[in-house]
């Protein structure tokens, strides 16, 4: 196998160790995904609560993306009739 490349962590530049790894087959490729995580447990929690943060600000960017975008297109078939 190839050698390790570096893989630090954001927040305290420590060196992440792999948390599990697995085998996915896609068609006919074969996928190997491999989660790290930070050996600090209290970084790596910080860092998870950071990660669902943006998540959920995502999700409802999406969401009043989408809600906009509806109430755009009934205005517009409310003004053309």
């Amino acid at each position: 196998m190839a050698a390790s490349i570096p893989n630090p962590c954001t927040r305290c530049g420590k060196e992440r160790i792999i948390s599990k790894s697995w085998v996915e087959n896609v068609g006919i490729s074969k996928l190997t995904h491999i989660e790290t995580i930070c050996p600090d447990k209290a970084c790596q929690k910080i860092t998870d609560e950071f990660l669902l943060a943006q998540t959920e600000k995502r999700v409802a960017l999406e969401l009043q993306r989408a809600t906009q975008k509806a109430e755009r297109l009934k205005n517009l078939l409310v003004d053309k009739a």
